[in-house]
């Protein structure tokens, strides 16, 4: 992701931290700071981390290019070291992840947080600014397009319509800088937390985070904790604070037709030679009714829906005619009766699909080389709170 909304670095949304001393220790803390508390940290201190979101984002973090990884890992242990942790690589078959932890003395209790702090890869052709590494302040035009404007404009008053583009500003360097101002501005008017706060740090979440769980397995010990709080996917679409009880997993297949040994021309051989993208797309079709819902037996097996559950998810305010609109769509699938039910049953995605040769390039050819699509499911439950 490439832009974020400016009111999401300043406004008490991404005071989560605040959050889980209510969450783990409201007994022993009953003084929890108050919403007002947080409006005016916020507001001042927007400038500071304006700045520290600039200087994260000037960091190349793609976990193709282990030196990229380094460097990034050292500012982000530097970060966190500065607001009072202990950090360690944690090491892994590809790029390191971070470990940082900050203990309270008599705490009971253990939250661990998930971040990621790597970024997908960069075409420079494809962004409007001069780098995608360098931060640019934009407000959007009259014709709906986004212009760049001086970082001056920040030094007066913030407007929530401006956006910050640049590699990974949403996805995912704004939760952790979110985080680490959650952080020390909490700290600076409560000592102690009052519950051990350990962080995990992942460095290749943009390739699928391929050595993540049999790190996480290594390292079990050091990684437990009483709950799970993950800094990471989209905001809801009124853009108030979300919390999600649950994350979908992911699992994946790849399919695999076969044709003639040699392309062949449809002229000559059209109607005998069976045509391996043919038989893919007859393959990849039969997954699905053409109202969305997916085919394959047992497909939606151990989800099951109560009218309690199901109360609770009508009552998170979705516009979904506003959701689909902007997406350009008229209609959804037919899984569910609203969005938030359709997500709990997991869904099947065609990652990619391509074919022969397109456009200009395009011939009268059945292909001979074999063809493969990925498929990718996601599944288990997410009951948001809004």
């Amino acid at each position: 992701m490439y832009k974020t909304l400016i009111s999401n670095i300043l406004r008490p949304f991404f005071l989560g931290a605040l959050l889980l001393g209510a969450t783990v220790c409201a007994e022993e803390f009953p003084d929890r700071i108050s919403a007002g508390q947080i409006h005016d940290m916020v507001s001042s201190n927007a400038l500071e981390a304006i700045s520290l979101y600039r200087e994260f984002l000037s960091l190349p973090n793609d976990a193709n290019f282990p030196d990229q990884i380094g460097n990034l890992n050292s500012w982000v242990q530097g970060a966190f070291e500065q607001r009072g942790f202990t950090t360690r690589l944690i090491a892994t078959d590809g790029s390191p992840s971070i470990y940082a932890e900050r203990l309270s003395a008599g705490a009971s209790k253990t939250v661990l947080i998930y971040l990621q702090a790597d970024g997908q890869a960069v075409d420079p052709a494809a962004w409007h600014q001069p780098n995608p590494y360098e931060a640019v302040l934009k407000e959007q035009t009259a014709d709906g397009d986004w212009e760049i404007i001086s970082w001056d404009a920040v030094q007066g008053t913030l407007n929530p319509d401006w956006r910050i583009f640049a590699r990974s500003a949403s996805d995912s360097k704004g939760p952790m800088t979110q985080f680490l101002m959650a952080i020390e501005l909490l700290t600076s008017v409560k000592g102690s937390l009052g519950y051990n706060l350990k962080v995990l740090i992942d460095t290749e979440e943009e390739l699928g985070s391929p050595n993540l769980a049999a790190a996480v397995r290594a390292n079990s010990e050091l990684l437990a904790a009483d709950m799970l709080l993950i800094f990471d996917g989209p905001p809801h679409a009124s853009n108030r604070p979300t919390v999600s009880l649950g994350a979908r997993g992911i699992a994946t297949i790849t399919l695999t037709t076969y044709g003639p040994r040699v392309a062949q021309h449809s002229g000559h051989y059209g109607n005998f030679v069976p045509n391996p993208a043919l038989a893919l797309s007859q393959i990849l079709a039969s997954m699905k009714s053409p109202d969305g819902v997916v085919t394959i037996d047992g497909f939606y097996d151990g989800v099951a829906i109560d009218d309690k559950t199901r109360a609770m998810l009508e009552a998170v305010p979705d516009d979904e005619k506003a959701i689909l609109a902007s997406m350009g769509l008229i209609q959804s699938d037919a899984v569910a009766g609203s969005l938030q039910e359709a997500i709990q049953y997991p869904s099947l995605n065609i990652r990619g699909l391509s074919a022969a040769w397109t456009g200009a390039a395009s011939r009268t050819i059945i292909r001979q080389r074999q063809w493969q699509r990925s498929i990718s499911g996601w599944y288990s439950n997410l009951i948001p709170f809004a």
